[in-house]
């Protein structure tokens, strides 16, 4: 079998359940819940989704997408890192509910959509809304701090507040817009909320992740539609430290102004056996089965390093170079040695 030196990237089909063999980590109860936190109110939701870097959020993002799909919620996923080259934030959020009216075929309610996107596009155009990074460098000094995270926060309010203020029948377009987005899931004949995943935020560029948060919580935070950001907290916190030049602490409490609830992603219900199951998964996609042999080493090994799944990936690609260069022998060169510095070298 020709040996691979990556594990082969994992595609989730839209048909694909977390019962066709793509859940290794067990997570599906999880999904459960959190659907059913969501489904339980009408109020709009902006959830933060936590987990490292490494830990499987894209496959359990995608697996929960087809569980509500096949649950008849209307939900769009949507990889904020594989689209920051587009310079526009709100031209992207705006493009989803766009694309989840098109799928209905309904061409009354598609001409509904476009005529209030279109007014509420003109209007944030002319107003010239950016992030808050524009609002910082225009209205206020850099300075560390609780204090500072406020006035962030207001300074970027008030900008736009300032902005319609002025013309009276651009707040109105706002207004408008915000009343048909909340009655969306009316005109969709569902009395389920519609729900957007928004993947991979923390690996966007900083400016283009802050706005998709001020977006989001200026003009699509309505009644019966929920944001789920998919992120590793710690890295989008230091992404925000990049922009303002926040501490941890001030950080923390800016992206607290977007996210009205954070949960935690389990790293696997079933433990370190489920990594283990990982491993061996993965190293038969590389087709590596026949070049590892000991079925007790890399229990003991994943669980004294304490390596995340991500790292499991790593460290069988080090361990393919180095099996290649050892001309696969097996013992103690062939197996445990290769294996042990693959993980050291991770």
């Amino acid at each position: 079998m020709n040996m691979k030196l990556l594990v082969p990237k994992k595609v989730i089909a839209d048909s694909d359940t977390f019962s066709s063999g793509k859940d290794l980590l067990d997570r599906e109860n999880f999904a459960t819940d959190l659907t059913d936190v969501l489904t339980s109110t009408s109020e709009g939701l902006v959830v933060g989704l936590d987990a490292k870097w490494g830990e499987g959020k894209t496959t359990f993002a995608k697996l929960w997408r087809n569980k509500l799909k096949a649950d008849e919620t209307k939900c769009i996923y949507f990889d904020a890192f594989e689209n920051d080259y587009m310079s526009d934030a709100f031209y992207a959020l705006t493009s989803l509910i766009h694309e989840i009216v098109k799928k209905e075929e309904n061409r009354h309610l598609f001409n509904q959509l476009k005529e209030n996107l279109t007014s509420l596009s003109k209007v944030v155009l002319k107003a010239g809304l950016k992030s808050g990074a524009k609002v910082l460098t225009e209205n206020i000094a850099v300075k560390a701090g609780a204090t500072f995270v406020e006035e962030l926060d207001n300074a970027t309010t008030k900008y736009i507040d300032e902005r319609f203020e002025s013309s009276e029948s651009d707040k109105k377009v706002v207004e408008n817009f915000k009343v048909f987005l909340s009655s969306l899931h009316e005109k969709l004949e569902t009395d389920k909320p519609i729900v957007f995943i928004i993947d991979e935020l923390d690996r966007c560029r900083p400016n283009y992740a802050m706005e998709i948060l001020e977006t989001i919580k200026h003009f699509l935070s309505v009644p019966n539609i929920s944001w789920i950001l998919v992120m590793n907290r710690v890295q989008l916190e230091q992404s925000v430290s990049h922009l303002y030049g926040l501490d941890k602490e001030s950080c923390h409490s800016y992206l607290q102004k977007f996210v009205q609830l954070w949960v935690t992603l389990p790293q696997s219900t079933g433990g370190i056996a489920n990594k283990v199951t990982y491993f061996r998964h993965c190293l038969n996609d590389m087709g590596l089965t026949h070049h590892y042999e000991d079925d007790s080493l890399e229990i003991h090994l994943i669980n004294h390093y304490d390596l995340s799944l991500r790292e499991i990936e790593q460290v069988l690609t080090n361990f393919a170079i180095l099996e290649n260069r050892f001309i696969g022998g097996k013992g103690f060169v062939g197996n445990t040695f290769p294996l042990y510095l693959a993980i050291i070298r991770v």
